[in-house]
């Protein structure tokens, strides 16, 4: 009907995406203020202030079984604080890896010379790359692996830990990527002196570009600038993915491939953190007390010393004190019982290899553990 208004939708700079506004500067440079060396350092900066970012790198702690328990306090300096961390997540991660990967894969091809090359490929070392990268997708949520050239010319793989990575993803689901960066630090000395360079690569079908960041280098500090150590002027400081004696080569699409943990990119410590916590915590608040408690607690009455110490002085030098009066010692002995915390960390564990999906190996029910798992 004449009466529908139908909008017309303009795209402005500031509605671009990343990838659109680096193609923009790759085809014409000279025609945009904001260059490739910016927009990397937007994007690094952008990713290390994320949520995912922050889920990698706690997953990581708790992995190295540094839990939120670190922080716990107690307000009487003569009271114990224990700390009691469990590995229970790299427990559980080192489980999924086993089960699902230590079983040797073989490589079949109705080709038997494609076969041999295949498994000349899938050696043994690419074999424990496969696994550690499975155990780096439970553990971060998403894992990622780069293909290579080594110095004798063999095609082999890379593990980049994931938090050194920002893809530039194609597609909202996340199956395709348009390119990505990859950024980590080098400890570096100028004279006595020791700081840090920070590298970023930017990897896209066309090549390779190189940037750095010195904290002491003055002018541009905090941003990526270009790494003149790689390419030249000519070729706008590009190099290509790799060369193969001396003619060069690029891969039709960003040379990474990733493997994810489940569709959401969400690491297992993100699902069973807070068990992992409580029972850490209840561990450790228990200890304190079993820690802490007299085993005797004793009532005085006319007691005809000073103080409290010299009464445990005389007890225990004496094995007798002074009382004045109708003085006299009462003993009162502590009744613990913890069965009630014992069951609801027994609890709490059967929730966490629920919730994590995994074998709880210590189940009485469990039968047979291979074929469960």
């Amino acid at each position: 009907p004449a009466w529908i208004i139908y909008p017309s939708f303009e795209v402005t700079p500031m509605e671009l995406s990343a990838m659109d506004r680096i193609n923009m500067i790759l085809q014409d440079p000279e025609k945009h203020t904001m260059t490739l060396a910016q927009i990397v350092s937007e994007e690094v900066r952008e990713f290390k202030a994320s949520e995912q970012f922050k889920l990698i790198l706690e997953a990581e702690r708790y992995y190295r079984n540094r839990s939120s328990v670190r922080g716990k306090t107690v307000d009487v300096a003569s009271r114990s604080n224990t700390k009691i961390e469990r590995p229970i997540l790299k427990r559980l991660v080192d489980q999924k890896a086993n089960y699902l990967l230590s079983k040797p894969w073989t490589v079949d091809a109705k080709n038997g010379a494609y076969g041999e090359a295949l498994n000349d490929v899938f050696d043994q070392t690419f074999r424990r790359k496969i696994k550690s990268l499975g155990k780096g997708a439970v553990k971060s949520g998403i894992a990622w692996l780069q293909p290579y050239f080594d110095e004798n010319g063999k095609l082999a793989f890379m593990r980049i830990p994931s938090s050194e990575v920002v893809p530039l993803w194609k597609d909202s689901e996340h199956t395709k990527l348009d390119a990505f960066i990859r950024f980590y630090d080098q400890t570096v000395y100028v004279g006595t002196r020791k700081h840090t360079i920070t590298h970023a690569e930017f990897w896209w079908p066309g090549g390779v570009r190189y940037f750095k960041m010195d904290a002491f280098a003055g002018s541009g500090a905090g941003e990526f600038q270009v790494d003149k150590d790689h390419g030249n002027e000519a070729n706008d400081w590009t190099e290509p993915h790799f060369t193969v004696g001396d003619k060069a080569y690029n891969w039709d699409e960003a040379p990474i491939v990733w493997l994810k943990y489940n569709e959401e990119e969400l690491p297992l410590c993100y699902f069973v953190k807070d068990l992992i916590d409580d029972i850490n915590w209840q561990n450790s608040v228990t200890a304190d007390v079993l820690r802490d408690v007299a085993k005797f607690i004793y009532v005085l009455k006319n007691y005809g010393g000073a103080d409290l110490a010299e009464f445990l002085r005389e007890l225990k030098e004496n094995m007798a004190i002074k009382v004045d009066g109708d003085g006299g010692v009462d003993k009162l002995q502590a009744d613990l019982n913890i069965d009630a915390v014992m069951a609801f960390l027994d609890n709490e564990r059967r929730d966490i290899y629920d919730y994590a999906a995994a074998v709880d190996t210590k189940d009485p029910d469990l039968g047979n553990a291979s074929g469960t798992a």
